[in-house]
């Protein structure tokens, strides 16, 4: 049994905003992280494996224990931030542009409005039926 989300009125949505900032700002820092120890690993990788040495020498063995430790921790990380995400009832449907819907009511009828990442305010909505591409200004 699937529990509906939230539906927030436009004023409940614009108050979240500043919160839902806060999150996604710790997310994108957590995704850069991540990229960043996958870039390392991936190198060390590619460096073991044509070491003059043979593929089985491995001089860094405990910095990838470090980083498959790190890869857990944040790993873990991302999954608090979008529980929060969802327990707001919020949908993230563009992490690298920061861009979320919120249900909600407008004009009578079920909207999601949609957020961008470094806006102040809501300023769009699109109909449940389409995506953030089709979002229309509020005003």
């Amino acid at each position: 049994m699937s529990v509906e989300p939230k539906a927030y009125t436009l004023e409940e949505t614009n108050a979240l905003v500043s919160r839902m900032e806060t999150i996604l700002n710790r997310l994108m820092d957590k995704k850069e992280d991540y990229d960043r120890l996958h870039d390392q690993l991936f190198m060390h990788e590619l460096l073991v494996k044509n070491s003059p040495h043979g593929p089985y020498y491995d001089p860094g063995k405990a910095m990838e224990k470090e980083a498959r430790n790190l890869d857990h921790s944040l790993t873990n990380g991302f999954t608090e931030e979008f529980k929060q995400i969802q327990s707001l009832g919020c949908f993230v449907r563009d992490l690298e542009r920061g861009i979320v819907d919120f249900l909600g009511f407008f004009e009578g009828r079920k909207v999601y409005f949609c957020w961008k990442r470094g806006e102040k305010k809501v300023q769009y909505f699109h109909e449940l039926t389409e995506d953030c591409r089709s979002r229309q200004p509020i005003d």
